[in-house]
């Protein structure tokens, strides 16, 4: 079963409004289309490998601006705490907790803004024996690296005794979340992972693995899954 808790989002409640939206949506395309036309007239008055030498330059550079947005290993495994003392968010955590005692899965969604993470994060450290964090960022979105992280966010949960922790599958498994869910079997007491910001792994190949072990994990295995959106995760199913 899985539950889900949204926070209030900005709707546009007129056809005119949504219509001017999509005008404005379609304006854009025709503008990029354009930008594209104009592209490849300045593409054809380069030499071949002068052009594919602007492209490489342009992905590495993406690459480096994706890379900025990554947080240290030891960070994604940590419940944030802020820096200045905030108002408790008791309508939501109490909607979490009694989401996460119930199902499997809970989803907490919401705009930018919303206070998601805040909510998320004063649930966690309320029930830190039995809670672990994880806050994901784009590097994730590769099997290997989400696994790693999934592993070492259970593996420092209290209730989550050295002798199970250490049968955590390897990372580099690609059957890792239904020999994960195996692992899971042998808990005496629930434990919950909170996933922050699920919605970076929106179209990625990886968003499979992560449906196999929502649809396989057993009741002692819980997940609170935040973000903007479910990021596309089979969990209408669930409810």
């Amino acid at each position: 079963m899985t539950s889900t808790i949204s926070e209030p989002a900005v709707r546009y409640g007129k056809r005119d409004s949504w219509r001017h939206l999509h005008d404005g949506d379609q304006h854009d395309s025709e503008l990029h289309v354009a930008d594209l036309h104009g592209a490849e007239l300045h593409g054809a008055e380069l030499h071949g490998t002068e052009l594919h030498r602007a492209e490489r330059a342009r992905a590495e550079q993406r690459t480096a601006e994706r890379r900025k947005l990554r947080l240290p290993a030891q960070d994604k495994v940590r419940v944030p705490t802020p820096s200045v003392p905030l108002v408790p968010r008791s309508r939501v955590t109490d909607l979490i907790d009694r989401a996460a005692a119930q199902h499997r899965v809970t989803l907490v969604c919401g705009p930018a803004g919303a206070g998601k993470t805040i909510a998320c994060a004063q649930w966690a450290a309320a029930a830190a024996d039995s809670a672990g964090w994880l806050s994901l960022d784009y590097g994730d979105r590769w099997p290997r690296l989400l696994w790693a992280h999934v592993r070492s966010a259970l593996a420092s949960i209290p209730a989550m005794t050295a002798e199970i922790a250490g049968d955590l599958p390897d990372p580099s498994d690609d059957a890792f979340p239904l020999h994960l869910a195996e692992v899971a079997q042998r808990l005496s007491t629930p434990v919950t992972l909170v996933i922050d910001d699920v919605c970076e792994l929106a179209g990625a190949a990886v968003l499979a693995g992560v449906d196999q072990l929502i649809k396989h994990a057993p009741p002692t295995l819980r997940l609170v899954l935040s973000g903007r959106h479910p990021a596309g995760l089979q969990v209408a199913r669930l409810r």
